[in-house]
């Protein structure tokens, strides 16, 4: 009796192991990015076979498989390159936008894309979270110059809240390389995974979001994580070469770049809302008096929003949360209404 009860138990037991075997293997898409990195490295090369980010051969460039769905964000289109943008790939457009994940909006239904297109200009939207300046320049050599592609701008959106650290960091990977084992199974890897997971969480000193409290005309927010690396001159070098190149390569081909330096949410704050930031907000000044010092020989439209940003937030708050530098909806549309109205008056909204 006991015998046969144990093996009813064992039964069972690999029963559902094998079943949870053939569903993970099979809908892998479902598979959280948090969960899929305590994969072995060899489920790890199976799942980028069909999900992103994947690197372009012999280059550094990554972005997610042509048409990939992404499962937990659904309203957000893959074109046939894997970037963002809900129409097929153009031979002729008006504006090509570079950027990283700021562009990229991955928290919101809409994107400066959605928003160029509904008034009727052609874009391109080459934006890809992790993004460096050296990626922005790769992306468009080999997406746009190679391809010959027509355009008659291009709009480098330069996050400065980790943009410049990241052309110090150039080239990275960053795709998750398994910390599983190849000759276990996926559960069994998934499943010690998880219970990593939730140890770490449990284990670990409860996260004080409120070290700093602002109070914004409609609500308070507490925010820790301040998106700011501060100045550096090597940051800096190698940023202005990636984007000197870029600016070159598009006049050479008969387009005209234009830059916007998107501050840190701390600059934001520190523009007459939060006086402890205000170093930030001199800081975000000092730093694109340097690069339009530094571009000074191409005489190239260089423009800072962060006042406009800190007026709007003053109406309704513009990041996904508080500690956060991802534009919401809101914010995606307050941030293009300002390029639009600073950078291409002379872009025609037919």
């Amino acid at each position: 009796m006991l015998k046969s009860r144990l093996f009813y138990i064992l039964y069972t037991i690999i029963s559902v192991l094998i079943i949870s075997e053939i569903m993970l293997r099979t809908f892998d898409d479902w598979i959280p990015s948090n969960l899929v990195e305590h994969l072995s490295p060899n489920g790890i090369k199976t799942i980028k076979k069909t999900r992103g980010p994947i690197n372009d051969e012999n280059t550094f460039i990554y972005h997610y498989h042509p048409f990939q769905e992404l499962k937990f964000n659904k309203y957000i289109k893959i074109d046939e390159n894997g970037f963002r943008n809900e129409v097929s790939f153009q031979n002729n457009v008006d504006l090509v936008v570079l950027g990283d994940s700021i562009m990229f909006a991955r928290g919101s239904e809409i994107d400066v894309g959605n928003l160029f297109r509904k008034d009727n200009i052609s874009v391109l939207n080459m934006g890809m979270s992790g993004f460096s300046p050296q990626h922005y320049r790769d992306v468009y050599k080999k997406y746009i110059i190679d391809k010959d592609v027509k355009h008659d701008y291009v709009l480098i959106c330069l996050f400065v809240g980790n943009d410049f650290n990241d052309s110090i960091r150039y080239p990275y990977i960053v795709s998750p390389v398994g910390s599983g084992k190849n000759f276990l199974p996926w559960t069994i890897n998934i499943l010690v995974g998880a219970f990593k997971i939730v140890s770490e969480r449990i284990s670990a000193p409860s996260f004080d979001e409120s070290k700093y409290i602002i109070e914004l005309p409609y609500r308070k927010i507490g925010i820790n994580y301040l998106w700011y690396p501060g100045k550096n001159e090597e940051m800096e070098i190698k940023t202005n070469q990636a984007l000197t190149e870029v600016i070159n390569l598009a006049e050479q081909n008969g387009a005209k770049a234009k830059i916007i330096t998107i501050p840190s949410p701390a600059s934001v704050y520190g523009y007459q809302l939060f006086p402890g930031f205000d170093n930030y907000y001199n800081t975000q000044v000092s730093i694109v008096e340097d690069l339009k010092k530094d571009l000074f020989q191409f005489n190239i439209e260089i423009y800072d929003p962060t006042i406009e940003l800190s007026d709007a937030i003053t109406d309704n708050f513009l990041y996904l949360a508080d500690s956060e530098t991802h534009f919401n909806e809101y914010g995606i549309k307050v941030i293009y209404n300002l390029i639009i109205k600073n950078l291409f008056t002379d872009l025609k909204i037919r």
